[in-house]
């Protein structure tokens, strides 16, 4: 049932496809009682895992601030192709996560605890490198993030495309 429900709360009325944005703003409008009822009590472990995701979310369009970082951050990671794309650029984690593994596996990701966590995890490593303006740290643990993701999800995300914002910026809707 919940795996329904979030698909839901992320379907788009224009395409009708699972769409971050939407399902960030359903589960965003969703009261602490709604959310307790569908998802469990704040303490939950699936609960927990989508309040991260959602907060992340919540603050991507704050990261504007950082965007002064962003033409050096290339440098610092020592991948020159950073410059104007999605770091430091306020994309959220989850629109990002988005062009680069498929949305059935994302909207399924986010309805059990044990896929929702590496989310979460990824979702947080994430605001971190935006907000260190990639300082090695932010950087290691954004790694070790993407790799738990992909040992979880079943998935192929590189870092490099990660902090490329994405190998098109399209959402991938799962097909070659």
């Amino acid at each position: 049932m919940q795996s329904a429900l979030i698909d839901q709360f992320g379907r788009s009325k224009a395409t009708g496809t699972f769409d971050p944005a939407t399902w960030v703003r359903s589960y965003s409008n969703l009261s602490d009682r709604g959310k307790d009822v569908l998802f469990g009590q704040g303490s939950d472990a699936l609960r927990r895992h989508l309040d991260a995701i959602e907060s992340v979310s919540r603050r991507a369009p704050s990261w504007q601030q950082f965007e002064k970082g962003r033409a050096t951050l290339g440098t610092k990671v020592g991948v020159a192709s950073l410059v104007g794309t999605a770091v430091g650029a306020g994309m959220a984690p989850l629109k990002l996560l988005a062009t680069v593994i498929p949305m059935s596996i994302l909207s399924r990701s986010l309805s059990k605890a044990s896929t929702a966590a590496p989310v979460a995890q990824f979702s947080k490593a994430y605001e971190r490198v935006v907000r260190t303006q990639g300082g090695p740290q932010s950087i290691a643990a954004l790694t070790i993030a993407v790799r738990n993701m992909n040992n979880t999800l079943d998935t192929n995300v590189s870092v490099d495309d990660v902090l490329k914002g994405g190998a098109s910026g399209q959402p991938n809707d799962g097909t070659p």
